[in-house]
C-alpha cells in the first residue's frame, strides 16, 4: 500500500461542507474586543494552511454579519489603536489570504483518487469532465509530487430490489453537506438499502395515500394505501420479461397474503411480514407510514427472492389484480377458510363426547394443522399422544427425523447467538458514532482555541515579545482542529457503512423464527400421523375384542348393538386408513421441503456472513488508513521530519506485507 503524499486536498474539500457548522460554532466565542457588536467572525477557507479552494457560499442564507476575510480576526471594524504596530504582519497575512483565495484550476467533482486508494470505499466517485480531462492528466495535486493518476470510476450502488450483480465492496453513500457532523441514520434505515438480492421481479412500494372510511357507531376510520409497482426482469410464472404492473394495496391485503402463503406453503421458511402497530394513534403518523412502507417493500422483495413464493398463485394475483383485492373473486377463492371460534369448538366437542358427531378426521383435515380453538378433541388427543411419546422415549422415528430435529435445536442456538450479536452490533455502532462525535467536538474546541489565541494571544504577545510563538500556536491549533474534523468525517462515513454491513445480523435474526416454525410444522404433522395411527390401532383392537366375544356365543347369535358398534368401528378404520395415508404423505412432503430449505438457509447465511465480514473489515481498514493519512499529514505540518514520517510509512507497509500471506 503506497501512502505517498497524503491527499490533503480532497480532505480539504470534504471539510468545506462543514463550513456553516463551524462558523456557527465560532460565533459562540465572544471575546468582547474584536468587533463593535462583540462577535467574532471566522473564515474556514484555508483550514490546514495549504488549501487552494474557494470558500463555498454561506449556508442557510446571509448571516447577521458577513464572515471576515482575515484569519487573525482583524476586520475593518475590529482594529484597536494599540494594535497598529502589527500592521505589517496583517498586510502580509492579507496578501497570503488573497493568494489562497484564487480560483482553483479544477473543482471537487473533477478530482481523481490517489493511486493507493483507488478502490477505497471511503472515497466518493470522481466523474471526469471532457474539458478538463487533458488538463488533469498533466496537473499535479497542489502540495504533492505525484502526478494525477488516470481517473477511476467507482461502481455506483443500486439499492433497488435487485437485479444486478452483488458488489464486492460496500456501496458508497453520498452524504449531504448538512450531514457532515450529524449522527448516521438508524440501522433500520440501512436494512432497506443493503439487501443484495437476485430476484426475477423488481418490486417497489411507494406513494402512500391516506383514505377515510366509515367506522363503527358513526365514527370515521382511516387506512393507508400503497402503490405496489412490479417489473419483471426475466420470464417467470405469471410474468413475461419486461412486463410491468402497478396496483394499490392496503396493509390488510399484505396480512391476507401472508396468511394465504402460510397455508399454501407449509414447511417453507417464508420471510416475516411487518407487524401491526400496537398503538393505533401512530397509524397516520408520517414517520410510521414511511417505516411501514419500507418494511412492506422489503417483505415483497424477499418473497420475490423465494423460489416457491414467487411461483405461487396468491403472490402473482396480489401483484397483478387491479382494484380492491377483497372484492376479487379469484382472490376470495384462494383465501383460506377462516376457522371457527372457541364457541363453535366447544359446541362441537360436546357433540363428539355425546356421540352425536363422529370424531374421526377426514383426509383433508389430516393434511391441515390442528386448530386448537375449533377442534378441541383432536388437540387433546395429539397432546396426550405427545406426552406418551415423551415418556416412552423418542424411539421409532422415521428416517431422517432425528437429524431434522437436531437441525431445529441448532437453529434455536443460532437464534440466541444472533440475538446477542445483534445487540453487540448496535452497541458497536453507537460507540463508533460517539467516537466520531468526540473527534468533531475536539476539532471545534481546537478551532476556538486558535481563535482565542489569534485575538487575545497576539494582543498579549505584543507586550511579552512572543508574537511568533503565539502565531505558531494558533496555526498549530487550527491545523490540529482541521485534522480532527477530517477524522470525524471519516468516522461518520465508516459508521454509516458499518450500520449497513452489520444489518445482516438483524436480517438473519428475523429469518430464524420462520425457519424454526417451518421445522415445527413438520413435527406437528408427524404428531398428527402418529395420533391417527394410534387411533386406528385402538379401533382395530376393539374390533378384535368384539369379534372374539361374539365367537364365544353359542349358536353364533350376535347382539344387534354389538353388530352396529362393529360396523361403526370398521367404517372408522377405513376412514382412518385414508386419513393416515394423507397425513403420512403430507409429512414426507414437508420433510423434503425442510431439507431443501435448510440447505438454502445455510448457504445464504454463509454467503451473507462472509460478505458482511469482508465488507466490514474492508471499511475499517480503509478508515484506519485514512486516519493514518490525516495524522501523518498533521505531523508533517507541525514539523515532523521526512525521515520520521518515512519510517512510520515503512512500518505500516511492513505490517500490510505480513497480513497479505495470512489473508491469502
Amino acid at each position: 500500500m503506497d501512502f505517498g503524499p497524503l491527499g490533503n486536498q480532497e480532505d480539504e474539500l470534504d471539510d468545506m461542507d462543514l463550513t456553516a457548522h463551524l462558523e456557527q460554532a465560532m460565533h459562540s466565542y465572544k471575546p468582547g474586543r474584536d468587533s463593535n457588536d462583540g462577535t467574532q467572525s471566522f473564515y474556514l477557507g484555508d483550514l490546514g494552511g495549504a488549501s487552494q479552494y474557494q470558500q463555498p457560499p454561506y449556508a442557510g442564507g446571509a448571516p447577521d454579519h458577513q464572515p471576515s476575510q482575515h484569519l487573525d480576526g482583524e476586520g475593518p471594524q475590529g482594529v484597536h489603536p494599540q494594535d497598529q504596530q502589527r500592521s505589517a504582519t496583517q498586510q502580509q497575512q492579507q496578501q497570503q489570504q488573497q493568494q489562497l483565495q484564487q480560483p482553483p484550476d479544477f473543482t471537487y467533482n473533477q478530482l481523481v483518487l490517489p493511486p493507493s486508494y483507488e478502490e477505497s470505499v471511503m472515497y466518493e466517485p470522481a466523474p471526469v469532465h471532457h474539458e478538463h480531462q487533458q488538463q488533469q492528466q498533466q496537473q499535479q495535486l497542489p502540495g504533492t509530487n505525484l502526478a494525477t493518476p488516470p481517473p477511476y470510476h467507482l461502481p455506483q450502488p443500486n439499492y433497488t430490489a435487485a437485479a444486478a450483480t452483488i458488489p464486492t465492496a460496500v456501496p458508497t453513500q453520498q452524504p449531504s453537506p448538512s450531514d457532515a457532523l450529524l449522527p448516521p441514520p438508524s440501522m433500520a434505515t440501512f436494512l432497506s438499502h443493503c439487501a443484495h438480492v437476485h430476484a426475477p421481479l423488481v418490486i417497489s412500494v411507494s406513494e402512500p395515500v391516506k383514505r377515510e372510511q366509515a367506522g363503527m357507531f358513526g365514527f370515521k376510520g382511516g387506512y393507508v394505501s400503497y402503490l405496489v409497482t412490479t417489473r419483471a426482469l426475466a420470464d417467470t410464472p405469471g410474468f413475461t420479461s419486461g412486463s410491468q404492473s402497478a396496483v394499490r394495496r392496503r396493509f390488510n391485503d399484505f396480512v391476507a397474503l401472508a396468511s394465504a402463503l402460510k397455508v399454501r406453503l407449509r414447511g417453507y421458511f417464508l420471510p416475516p411480514r411487518p407487524h401491526k402497530s400496537a398503538v393505533e394513534g401512530q397509524l397516520m403518523a408520517d414517520s410510521f407510514i414511511e417505516e411501514r412502507r419500507s418494511g412492506l417493500e422489503r417483505y415483497l422483495q424477499r418473497l420475490a427472492m423465494h423460489e416457491a413464493a414467487v411461483k405461487s398463485e396468491e403472490f402473482q394475483l396480489f401483484l397483478k389484480a387491479e382494484g380492491d383485492l377483497e372484492a376479487n373473486p379469484a382472490w376470495t377463492a384462494l383465501r383460506p377458510i377462516p376457522s371457527a371460534g372457541i364457541v363453535d369448538g366447544t359446541a362441537k366437542l360436546s357433540k363428539q363426547l355425546l356421540g352425536w358427531e363422529r370424531s374421526v378426521i377426514d383426509p383433508v383435515q389430516a393434511t391441515q394443522p390442528t386448530k386448537r380453538s375449533s377442534d378441541i378433541l383432536r388437540a387433546m388427543r395429539e397432546a396426550s399422544q405427545a406426552m406418551h411419546q415423551q415418556q416412552a422415549g423418542v424411539g421409532g422415528l422415521p428416517e431422517g427425523e432425528a437429524e431434522l430435529r437436531r437441525a431445529r435445536e441448532k437453529l434455536e442456538v443460532s437464534r440466541d447467538a444472533l440475538m446477542h450479536a445483534s445487540r453487540a452490533a448496535e452497541k458497536l455502532v453507537q460507540r463508533m458514532d460517539r467516537c466520531g462525535a468526540v473527534y468533531g467536538d475536539l476539532g471545534l474546541a481546537l478551532f476556538k482555541m486558535s481563535k482565542a489565541e489569534e485575538v487575545e494571544g497576539l494582543h498579549l504577545a505584543h507586550f511579552t515579545g512572543t508574537v511568533k510563538q503565539s502565531h505558531t500556536l494558533s496555526k498549530g491549533c487550527r491545523q490540529a482542529g482541521t485534522s480532527s474534523v477530517r477524522v470525524s468525517r471519516i468516522v461518520h462515513k465508516a459508521v454509516s457503512k458499518a450500520a449497513c454491513e452489520l444489518g445482516v445480523l438483524h436480517e438473519q435474526l428475523a429469518n430464524m423464527p420462520p425457519a424454526i416454525k417451518g421445522l415445527t410444522t413438520r413435527e406437528e404433522q408427524l404428531l398428527t400421523a402418529t395420533t391417527l395411527q394410534a387411533d386406528m390401532d385402538s379401533r382395530n383392537n376393539s374390533i378384535r375384542e368384539i369379534e372374539a366375544s361374539n365367537a364365544k356365543v353359542l349358536g353364533g347369535a350376535v347382539d344387534q348393538k354389538q353388530a352396529r358398534r362393529l360396523e361403526e368401528l370398521r367404517n372408522d378404520v377405513s376412514k382412518l386408513e385414508y386419513s393416515l395415508a394423507a397425513a403420512s404423505a403430507e409429512y414426507e412432503r414437508i420433510a423434503a421441503v425442510n431439507q431443501q430449505e435448510l440447505v438454502r438457509l445455510q448457504a445464504e447465511q454463509k454467503e451473507d456472513m462472509l460478505r458482511m465480514a469482508h465488507a466490514f473489515t474492508t471499511t475499517q481498514v480503509m478508515r484506519a488508513e485514512r486516519d493514518a493519512e490525516v495524522w501523518l499529514s498533521l505531523a508533517g505540518e507541525l514539523g515532523a521530519t521526512p525521515e520520521a514520517l518515512g519510517s512510520i510509512r515503512e512500518t505500516i507497509l511492513a505490517s500490510h506485507a505480513l497480513q497479505q500471506p495470512q489473508q491469502s
